[in-house]
């Protein structure tokens, strides 16, 4: 296939995905459309992929079945955070998509790969979008010929003339004034505005973006930089490392007397309760961790090698080894104070989020011990901690967070008596089961059931009108019949 005819068809695929963009997206909430989205435009890009005679790979089938994957769980999920995870996911994973789709290894992929490439991706695609008109013909093809230019330029000179002659017969006739009024009347609403205006941003992008499958960027990857990395000394990593491994271990030291010791261990060192020592702190520990992984993974790649497998000094691998050991007893730590936090004031979704964000730092952190201990590769790192990072949003959403504080604020409330019913009540669709459950355990005539009726037919407000079929969910169903249960109607 010829290239003309490939910028066309490319053309044509940004185009179909940018008037689907503008009727599925604007001015809608996420739902049952970014299903239907994310096939169609995996499904696009696989039919330029072959128009481009590019060979589609396992890995290529693997992202667009994600990509696929997290649109269906927009759709299955009624929870804004998953929806803000599933987007950003959907996003990341698209740009791979076309990085892998133009036959770039994402295997021997670093850090600094991602990064570039997806910037250069994402900030070239204005060229790519005149380069790929460019190419198609269409821009000018009209233009070069003789008679579309006499055609233009007659249009261009009699429009002056039409407008003279048709402002005096609009002068001259009523019913000729009214007729040209008809025809000419034209409102430019700002709505019209907006949808123009991200049309033509994601056909420039899309068809960018496509365009990149066939042509690439140019840019080098993978470990084959790593030998012109400027390394720094074992000496002065062994200090850093050194250092750190100390003030961790007095940390921990303090951690196993007085927060795992109990309120005696504490009696008149602080001036605070043990539940309030116990509390406090959980967010700093968790930056901590975070810190902590970014300074392991630059020790590994500019420390010296060594041997033939490219490991770093022994002494350097016992330093990050013994450190990231002290890290995951600070993460028990910090799990420990969140937890005694939640057992006071119960279970809500930036607690779970942050319970959820202590299994993904451990996860890289034990990542970060096998390229330490085995194998020093970093497109290894790098690839791993993709796929762990997808594969946590897609747990996320397999645990559905809103329904999982809701029956974990429903069994406290069985045992102690208490709950928050406004915040209950307040969670998506998702929570449905367990705010009927809830509504079934309180009395008749209690003031908590009162109150939970009166803040769920708040919330459900928004559910009595018929939404369009772009903003349906899954739950949607089981939402409405839970409304006609507790008489919101009424």
């Amino acid at each position: 296939m010829n290239v003309r005819l490939q910028a066309r068809y490319t053309l044509l695929a940004a185009a179909v995905l940018a008037l689907l963009h503008n009727y599925f997206f604007l001015f809608h909430k996420i739902g049952l459309q970014t299903f239907v989205f994310s096939g169609v435009g995996v499904c696009l890009a696989f039919g330029l992929a072959r128009a481009y005679e590019k060979k589609i790979r396992l890995i290529d089938w693997l992202i667009g079945f994600s990509i696929v994957l997290l649109g269906l769980f927009a759709y299955l999920r009624s929870s804004p955070q998953l929806h803000l995870l599933n987007l950003a996911a959907m996003m990341g994973l698209s740009l791979l998509f076309a990085i892998s789709l133009h036959g770039v290894d994402l295997r021997r992929f670093v850090f600094s790969d991602y990064i570039k490439y997806c910037i250069g991706l994402v900030l070239g695609f204005p060229l790519r979008y005149v380069d790929v008109v460019k190419r198609s013909g269409w821009a000018a093809k009209g233009m070069r010929h003789s008679k579309a230019r006499r055609i233009a330029k007659g249009f261009l000179l009699a429009g002056p003339v039409v407008l003279v002659i048709g402002a005096l017969f609009a002068s001259a006739d009523a019913i000729f004034r009214n007729v040209i009024g008809d025809i000419f009347a034209f409102e430019l609403r700002p709505e019209l505005v907006v949808r123009g205006v991200f049309a033509f941003g994601v056909f420039a992008g899309l068809g960018g973006v496509f365009w990149y499958m066939r042509e690439g960027v140019g840019l080098s990857q993978g470990d084959s930089q790593r030998a012109t990395l400027r390394r720094i000394g074992s000496v002065e990593l062994a200090v850093v490392l050194g250092s750190l491994n100390a003030i961790f271990a007095l940390f921990i030291w303090i951690q196993f007397i007085y927060l795992f010791g109990g309120e005696s261990a504490l009696s008149g060192v602080v001036d605070m309760t043990y539940a309030e020592y116990a509390r406090s702190g959980f967010f700093q520990l968790l930056w901590v961790a975070v810190i902590m992984l970014g300074v392991l993974f630059a020790t590994e790649r500019y420390a010296p090698r060594n041997d033939s497998m490219g490991k770093t000094p022994s002494e350097l691998r016992l330093l990050s080894s013994g450190l990231i050991i002290q890290i995951a007893l600070m993460i028990a730590s910090a799990s420990k104070r969140l937890s005694l936090y939640e057992d006071v004031f119960g279970f809500t979704l930036q607690r779970f989020y942050a319970h959820a964000f202590i299994f993904l730092i451990a996860s890289l952190f034990l990542l970060m011990l096998y390229k330490i201990l085995v194998d020093s590769r970093d497109a290894l790192f790098a690839g791993g901690s993709v796929v762990c990072t997808v594969l946590f949003v897609a747990a996320l959403n397999l645990l559905s967070p809103d329904a999982l504080i809701a029956r974990h604020n429903l069994e406290r409330y069985r045992q102690t008596g208490k709950i928050d019913v406004e915040y209950i009540a307040g969670l998506s669709a998702d929570a449905t089961g367990s705010q009927r459950e809830l509504l079934e355990a309180t009395p008749i005539d209690s003031q908590e059931r009162q109150d939970l009726r009166l803040y769920l037919c708040q919330a459900l407000e928004d559910r009595y009108s018929d939404r369009v079929w772009q903003e349906k969910h899954f739950t949607d169903e089981d939402r409405e019949a839970f409304a006609q249960q507790i008489s919101c109607r009424a």
